[in-house]
């Protein structure tokens, strides 16, 4: 098994964590912290700081590190297995790899996950960074607006990243260590220029999402999720005197998308 570390961002800490070891029974704990994308790892035994991986232009201790957990709790993290060899080819024979591989991600240097995908400097794997663990809602790039829904039916906004003018993944990297991460709904408890956004985004495109030629039945699924949407809007008590005529062209916004539904 490939060495895979399971990193949780906690945005209101500017957080990321991975616990690689948690006993109950003998009360040990290993894990890692970093605040900056992964400039800076710290290493905690039982939430005591035992050591501090920073890396520099010539040296990264991370790769010592990532050495000995794959030799210590490989049966926890995996082994790590990088690629460096890759680095060494020259434009020509990496993009033959490339094509012998199948391959269209980053140059895998840190290795390929068991389900083959690319795994970042933290051993991410990439569709966590990318954040495809949720439903989307809507997602419009002109408007710089996505939202989001997971399991539990809460909302989550991905914020814009103006110098890379696009989303933000969902946890910081060693590039963007200031990404905010999702953020929740419920904590746009003073306005709602998510939901004028929505409704900005069906009043100009009836859709929610970009592109061309969805069906009737998709349409349908878009228009209930938006209704829930709405709702959230309620019952998080976001209505008041000051927007009450906006939520009102809200609900007129949706009335038209259902007759568009039904007129298909």
């Amino acid at each position: 098994m490939c060495m895979e570390l399971h990193w949780t961002h906690k945005p209101a800490e500017k957080l990321l964590k991975c616990v690689v070891f948690d006993s109950k029974q003998f009360n040990q704990e290993l894990y890692y912290t970093t605040s900056d994308g992964g400039g800076v790892i710290n290493k905690y035994f039982n939430d005591v700081l035992i050591n501090s991986f920073v890396r520099t232009e010539h040296t990264d201790p991370w790769e010592q590190e990532k050495e000995w957990l794959s030799e210590q709790y490989s049966e926890n993290v995996g082994i790590y297995k990088p690629m460096w060899h890759l680095g060494e080819l020259s434009e020509e024979e990496y993009a033959q790899w490339e094509v012998d591989n199948n391959w269209n991600m980053a140059m895998p240097l840190y290795g390929i996950s068991n389900d083959g995908v690319y795994l970042d400097r933290l051993q991410r794997h990439s569709y966590v960074q990318e954040g495809r663990d949720m439903e989307n809602v809507v997602v419009n790039e002109l408007e710089k607006l996505w939202i989001e829904k997971d399991s539990e039916n809460n909302y989550y906004k991905r914020e814009w990243c103006e110098e890379n003018n696009s989303f933000y993944n969902v946890q910081p990297c060693c590039v963007f260590p200031d990404n905010p991460g999702r953020t929740l709904l419920k904590d746009y408890s003073n306005n709602l220029q998510t939901a004028k956004l929505m409704a900005r985004h069906l009043h100009i495109g009836t859709k929610t999402f970009d592109g061309e030629g969805e069906k009737p039945t998709d349409l349908a699924k878009e228009y209930i999720k938006l209704k829930e949407f709405a709702g959230l809007v309620k019952d998080a008590k976001l209505v008041n005197n000051g927007n009450q005529d906006f939520v009102l062209y809200f609900q007129i916004i949706l009335e038209d998308y259902k007759k568009i539904i039904q007129n298909n």
